[in-house]
């Protein structure tokens, strides 16, 4: 793909993450606070949310998501000594190699390292509507001097981690990369709905990081790791039934 194709689509990206959080921005329709109030319910637990009914789901979602990400860790740890010699495990290799990097780039640079630490959006626990002292902050909007590290959702993003198999799979095997597709979407908003259920994020945190984590799982399979150019010398290696 050419440069000025790649600089355009990446800006098609970006335009429309900021098309679907638009709407959170009109006052008058509340999405985010009307959202989290259908899991607001003081009488459900001291905290007053609905996740804390439900531990079953609440360690599902919740709870393992760190063992997760020290799953996905310990994998990449394991690319970087596993030199397989055969072309199929070398194209295996690479493959872990690109889900990994769109997890550590993604989860672990843009969405936790960039964003989330420095925007100060107010989680609903802070904010006014649910018992806080903060008032509620649009998606995207950077609050100075503020401590809240809603804006986007951490959580969510090693479930958007699994979008990643989309473009892994998309050429070789497309009906592979729509369950891989399904399995990234689902995964990422059943945490998100988690971290929405608790208090800790709103449903444009969860949408927010949906998109970071897909527009990296792009930019590393096109311009960082070049993955159309790898997998076009596979197919050239095994027609020529010889390995790279």
């Amino acid at each position: 793909m050419k440069q000025t194709q790649l600089v355009g689509r990446a800006w098609l990206w970006i335009g429309l993450a900021v098309l679907s959080l638009l709407p959170f921005w009109i006052p008058q329709w509340q999405l985010d606070v009307k959202v989290s109030n259908f899991f607001y319910h003081p009488a459900c637990s001291p905290a007053g949310w609905l996740l804390d009914c439900h531990p079953v789901y609440r360690f599902l979602f919740y709870s393992m998501i760190p063992v997760i990400s020290w799953g996905i860790v310990i994998l990449g740890l394991l690319v970087l000594f596993w030199r397989p010699q055969t072309l199929h495990y070398q194209r295996l290799r690479v493959r872990i190699a690109y889900f990994v990097l769109v997890f550590i780039l993604g989860s672990g640079l843009v969405v936790n390292g960039i964003f989330k630490s420095n925007w100060g959006r107010p989680r609903p626990v802070q904010t006014q509507d649910f018992g806080g002292i903060h008032t509620y902050a649009p998606p995207g909007k950077l609050v100075l001097g503020n401590e809240g590290r809603s804006f986007p959702s951490g959580h969510s993003s090693v479930g958007f981690t699994f979008l990643a198999l989309w473009f892994v799979w998309r050429r070789a095997r497309p009906h592979w990369a729509f369950w891989g597709l399904g399995a990234g979407l689902l995964l990422g908003y059943a945490v998100g709905l988690a971290r929405i259920s608790v208090g800790a994020h709103y449903l444009s945190d969860v949408i927010g990081s949906g998109w970071m984590m897909a527009l990296v799982a792009w930019l590393v399979y096109y311009p960082i790791m070049q993955m159309p150019k790898r997998e076009q010398a596979w197919q050239e290696a095994e027609a020529l039934n010889k390995p790279l």
